[in-house]
């Protein structure tokens, strides 16, 4: 099958690589604009360089200020509806304790998930970078049972190709992440990875060899840092293995999911198992089509997965606006506060202080700054705020009623 990729095929993975490398240089200016939305944020100064030595360089951190706005009534609204979840039963049994389900599901996302602290997470990433990203995971429950969670990713660390719709829709998904050794080791015994493989990637990290990342990867889009802190990351010491996780369709075995490390083509995936969800016998002949497990929650109603902007790049000209008058008011009353002498100048410096000798100079008093300034920079801040709407329709458009990638609901006699 020309074009596609065959589970059959044992050189799929080199091929599978080039697509997410492909991938990746086809969003770099999208990754360029999401680290630029955080930078502009976090912003400290108005322009690289001041006036004068020492004079000021403000910022009026505007967008700081409506993403913390914004982002807790979204939370607040969403933890105050009676239900997080919904249960839909596929039978009879099911219909009959779907409210039930609902009512146990729900008290183990309010009380036993962080959820609360991870929906914050992605209300802030969707209003930083124009969408949040959820994956669903499987954790172990009472009685080796797996029960079902949601994990907030960061969406710069989840590449698809940049044609994609909506992530249901995507060809391939690739997460990309991060492990030290000790986190490794732990994740190839959790998952049940290949050994040999693992082994092979443990030497060659123990080593400090390419598993680590050359200089060249580290500035090249590698998803996000292991340590987020603010408009960066903090320093990360420790020698870490790239792994991507890829799920991707083939043209005869349908979905699959691998992990590998693109650092190293030559040693074989960790892991590439079947994405399928498992027939019901007596009810279903094939298995349905099983989502990829993650869920876009876009700022934006737009098609296309990247075609959504954030807070920082629809207000980013409001911003620098408020923030050139605020750094205007302020130079003002620094000259201001900062009296000039005229006159002859002395062979000895002149100190400001009482009682000291003029000597024929005269002081010359700047004068202070009037409430243009202050009318104009909050002129500047109501206009951003009019850009990205009031709290309610900020709220009403930041989570979906149905999201495509939910558990597919099962009910038990």
């Amino acid at each position: 099958m020309d074009g596609e990729l065959l589970a059959t095929d044992t050189a799929r993975f080199a091929t599978l690589k080039k697509l997410v490398d492909i991938d990746l240089a086809d969003r770099r200016e999208w990754f360029g604009r999401a680290e630029r939305n955080r930078t502009e944020r976090f912003k400290r100064t108005n322009t690289k360089k001041p006036v004068y030595e020492g004079a000021p360089n403000l910022v009026d951190p505007i967008i700081d200020d409506l993403v913390r706005e914004l982002k807790q009534p979204c939370v607040t609204l969403l933890w105050q509806a009676p239900r997080l979840a919904q249960f839909i039963g596929l039978d009879e049994t099911g219909v009959a304790n779907a409210e039930t389900a609902e009512a146990a599901f729900d008290f183990h996302l309010r009380h036993t998930c962080k959820t609360r602290s991870r929906i914050s997470q992605i209300v802030d990433d969707e209003l930083t970078f124009g969408f949040g990203l959820a994956k669903l995971v499987e954790v172990a429950g009472r009685g080796s049972l797996e029960v079902p969670e949601f994990v907030p990713v960061s969406p710069l660390s989840v590449c698809v190709p940049t044609a994609t719709g909506e992530v249901a829709a995507a060809e391939r998904v690739c997460q990309m992440m991060r492990y030290t050794a000790s986190e490794f080791r732990r994740a190839v015994t959790a998952n049940g990875w290949d050994a040999a493989a693992a082994a092979a990637l443990l030497k060659a990290l123990a080593e400090k060899k390419s598993a680590t990342g050359t200089p060249a990867d580290i500035a090249a889009d590698r998803g996000e840092a292991r340590a987020r802190y603010r408009d960066g990351a903090l320093p990360d010491s420790h020698p870490t293995l790239n792994l991507w996780e890829v799920f991707y369709e083939t043209g005869d075995l349908g979905r699959r999911v691998c992990v590998l490390c693109p650092d190293m083509p030559e040693v074989a995936p960790l892991s590439d198992r079947p994405w399928t969800w498992v027939a019901r016998v007596g009810v279903e002949k094939e298995p349905p089509v099983r989502p990829w497990p993650f869920v876009q929650f876009r700022n934006e109603d737009s098609a296309g997965y990247y075609n959504t902007r954030g807070l920082p790049e629809i207000i980013e000209v409001d911003q620098k606006e408020a923030s050139t008058y605020r750094t205007t008011r302020a130079i003002a009353i620094d000259f201001a506060g900062k009296p000039f002498l005229q006159g002859q100048k002395r062979s000895t410096p002149f100190r400001f202080r009482a009682g000291e000798f003029l000597d024929g100079m005269e002081i010359v008093w700047a004068k202070n700054p009037g409430v243009d300034h202050v009318y104009q920079q909050d002129y500047s801040r109501n206009l951003a705020m009019k850009r990205v709407g009031s709290p309610p329709r900020a709220r009403s458009r930041a989570w979906p009623a149905r999201s495509s990638a939910r558990p597919r609901p099962r009910s038990t006699p």
